[in-house]
């Protein structure tokens, strides 16, 4: 009984993947649920105008809280850095055809790890208010931080809403970044290993959308340049259940390599500490290895209950 209550209606979902394959508009209540203003562009720009009910929330305000992104970018201070990348966010959408409710829980760019807790009640909140059917969200794939903070907070959401018996959103992923073998990064498709992904591909006017969007992020404009050579599809697909007490692939992750303040071994600690702070019971929880290997996506447990890989939407 307990696992029939914690499913959440497959028939959303898939609806929504084969909606966005399709290019039909859809009337589902959408939350796309990112850690910095752009990556929205980057995961889901050109389908976004599909989206009727839409729901924008930003987990970060994308700036750093000592100011030192602000000051590369030629700006005197934090809010009116902050302030223009708002402004960037609404023009993209423009350029889009979107329109969106917008949410900004307010975390400094690279310390959503340090508060994915107090980020899982906010998205609950939303998630509830706004009657939310579909989150879409970044993936766990070691690439930045906030984006696998992002990723935990959406699951722990998920549990918070199970918890107080309320309708919980079904997670579909949108891709982002992630290591490269030869010492670089991923842009665009998922980590191999996870559910089949479903592949939208996007007609010329709305490759151009995405395009345009990208134009709007000139704050970002430098580090867009990977991205915005790759406007032909996107790719979607249900979110896995993941064990983020064990890092999301062998060896060094994307941001291990930066100068970002996180490794992995302590970003795994903090979302250990933040999954304790929303117990099920025993028999509710499921197992929690402490074994550092690399996690693997599962498909049946009390707490990420999503449909086996066979029933992903096909990639074309």
């Amino acid at each position: 009984m307990l696992l029939d209550t914690f499913r959440p209606a497959r028939t959303r979902r898939l609806e929504l993947l084969q909606d966005l394959c399709w290019r039909e508009r859809t009337t589902l209540r959408v939350a796309v649920v990112a850690a910095h203003p752009d990556d929205e562009t980057i995961g889901i720009g050109g389908s976004l105008h599909l989206i009727e009910n839409l729901t924008l929330v930003y987990t970060t305000n994308g700036a750093t809280r000592d100011g030192r992104y602000a000051k590369q970018k030629g700006f005197d201070d934090n809010p009116s850095y902050i302030r223009v990348r708002q402004q960037e966010v609404q023009r993209a959408l423009a350029a889009a055809g979107a329109a969106a409710s917008i949410v900004c829980c307010g975390m400094s760019d690279q310390e959503a790890s340090y508060n994915m807790a107090s980020l899982a009640s906010k998205l609950a909140k939303v998630f509830q208010a706004e009657g939310i059917d579909v989150v879409v969200t970044q993936p766990y794939e070691g690439g930045h931080p906030d984006h696998d903070a992002t990723a935990c907070a959406v699951h722990l959401a998920r549990r918070i809403l199970f918890r107080k018996g309320v309708a919980v959103p079904e997670v579909v992923e949108m891709t982002s970044y992630h290591a490269d073998t030869d010492g670089s990064f991923t842009t665009s498709v998922f980590l191999p290993g996870g559910p089949a992904a479903a592949v939208a591909e996007l007609p010329p006017q709305d490759q151009e959308r995405k395009r345009a969007m990208f134009e709007c992020f000139a704050t970002q404009a430098r580090a867009l340049k990977a991205f915005q050579t790759k406007t032909d599809r996107e790719l979607f697909r249900p979110a896995p259940e993941y064990d983020f007490t064990r890092p999301p692939h062998a060896g060094l992750l994307h941001y291990e390599r930066r100068d970002w303040g996180m490794d992995g071994m302590r970003w795994r600690a903090l979302a250990r500490s933040a999954r304790q702070s929303v117990p099920f019971t025993s028999s509710q929880r499921p197992s929690m290895s402490g074994s550092e290997g690399p996690t693997r996506a599962r498909h049946s447990s009390p707490e990420f209950l999503l449909a086996p890989e066979s029933q992903a939407v096909p990639a074309n």
